[in-house]
């Protein structure tokens, strides 16, 4: 939807949003809506994305948009979060919350974790090519990761070329070892 603010022509990021509906699969739609949700770009927020929603009722895709906008959650920094977010809850395990302050021992520095299960102390984290290719990024992940074995979570880091059954086998070990059953 067009709209004229003085002398600015603007889109609506909803609206956008809503329109993809008609050209995305699901898990796209909901990473997209996921990127409208960062703080950091202030493109929407979730009263927004109701009522695009509401406004989309019985326009082509709308079926898609609604399905989309009871996936999508805040804080989720990239398409690859999401779509291991919505792979681990096809696989059927508990939603994590995503992309939380995890407080680690006095002297310790708080870290986030990108898909986090407070309550079996399991984090799943994505990294990307950054995440290996750049020197500074690689060591402050090892010591991320050692402060946060050592206060005892248990952390499984998936790449791009991880296989879907490694993923779903390391999870649902993890979460089975702390209590976890589905």
């Amino acid at each position: 939807m067009w709209s004229r603010s003085r002398e600015c022509l603007f889109y609506d990021p909803v609206a956008t949003w809503c329109q993809l509906a008609v050209v995305l699969g699901l898990a796209d739609l909901v990473a997209a809506g996921d990127h409208l949700l960062r703080p950091e770009f202030a493109l929407a927020g979730t009263a927004d994305i109701a009522v695009g929603v509401a406004q989309n009722s019985g326009q082509r895709g709308s079926r898609r948009v609604r399905e989309a906008a009871e996936l999508i959650r805040p804080r989720v920094e990239s398409r690859r979060e999401t779509l291991l977010r919505l792979f681990l809850l096809e696989c059927g395990f508990p939603e994590p919350e995503t992309n939380l302050e995890i407080p680690l021992p006095p002297g310790k520095p708080h870290v986030r974790g990108d898909l986090v299960y407070f309550r079996y102390k399991v984090l799943v984290e994505y990294d990307g090519e950054q995440h290996r290719t750049d020197d500074v990024q690689f060591n402050r992940d090892a010591e991320r990761l050692h402060d946060l074995r050592a206060a005892g979570w248990l952390v499984i880091t998936v790449r791009k070329a991880s296989s879907r059954d490694w993923v779903r086998d390391a999870v649902d070990e993890a979460l089975r070892s702390r209590g976890w059953r589905p």
